[in-house]
């Protein structure tokens, strides 16, 4: 995976980020903030290794290979900042959810700064809540390069020293292959082979700089385990048929909010999660690209 998101060089919009926000009741001092990370997550040491160097790594393309390379002149005052940013993205004081929201979008829009390890964390000060209760607010800006979703659930755990349990996933298959598709097996194998290879070494699936115009994020309200439970049972399928199905309508949706015709099918990726995830600073996932289509039919 981390070849993957090596194709591109910082130098081009982040395009392929992570973007997460936690908010806070009080309020954060920036230097009390970077020694905590300092002595919690640089630092931070496990079987006499540090567990999150990657976070003062950047890559070096050569030759058409991926090097990491480390940051001589790293200084957490480059990565952890209060918020700075001006012009289009500058923040009303105090700023609201919708204000953070849209900021999600434009930060994938952004270059890195080419020699630094490509990640920052912003604190914003003044953030009203939707009880219109004072908060603060700490935004994480990574390239995927560096971390999975998981990754950063555990250095969430580590820095402010939270339980964070990630609940174990289960990949289930109720898939049986019929005698004739057994029998067929050997001969067919080669052919979707060769058909997949073309899929996923295809760079232009993994080219994150061909998308045109600015990038968007929109957040829904929070959707109840129970209800996604209740459309499950009532249908009689899984967990997971239940949120592509709303995947694939937000898609349908949006295309014709904006009137965009809507193909009849659109290939798509998602990651899945393997089970025991290594510690630190990892992406660690199947990627399941191939033959993944979306039909509204």
């Amino acid at each position: 995976m981390d070849a993957i998101f090596a194709i591109n060089s910082t130098q081009y919009p982040a395009g392929s980020c992570l973007v997460f926000a936690l908010t806070e009741g009080g309020s954060f001092n920036i230097q009390v903030f970077r020694d905590l990370f300092f002595n919690r997550i640089i630092s931070f040491k496990k079987d006499q290794e540090f567990l999150y160097q990657k976070l003062q790594q950047n890559w070096t393309n050569f030759l058409g290979f991926a090097f990491w390379r480390r940051d001589p002149y790293f200084n957490l005052r480059n990565h952890i900042r209060n918020f700075d940013y001006q012009g289009e993205m500058a923040l009303p004081s105090p700023c609201n959810q919708a204000d953070i929201v849209k900021l999600a979008g434009q930060f994938q829009d952004l270059k890195w700064l080419g020699n630094q390890s490509p990640w920052e964390i912003l604190l914003i000060p003044d953030y009203l809540s939707s009880k219109l209760e004072k908060h603060s607010v700490v935004i994480f800006r990574l390239h995927h390069i560096l971390l999975d979703g998981y990754s950063f659930i555990s250095l969430i755990r580590q820095l402010f020293q939270l339980p964070c349990e990630i609940p174990k996933c289960k990949l289930i298959s109720d898939a049986q292959l019929s005698k004739f598709e057994c029998l067929a097996l050997p001969l067919q194998i080669f052919y979707e082979i060769a058909d997949y290879s073309v899929e996923i070494f295809s760079l232009r699936r993994f080219n994150f700089n061909c998308r045109e115009g600015s990038s968007v994020c929109a957040v829904t309200e929070p959707m109840s385990i129970e209800f996604i439970k209740f459309i499950k049972n009532k249908f009689g399928v899984s967990f997971s048929t239940v949120i592509h199905a709303a995947l694939a309508g937000a898609i349908q949706k949006a295309l014709k909010d904006i009137n965009e015709d809507v193909p009849e099918s659109l290939n798509f990726a998602f990651p899945i999660p393997k089970a025991n995830h290594p510690d630190g600073l990892i992406n660690d996932v199947y990627a399941r690209n191939s033959h993944n289509y979306i039909n509204w039919k």
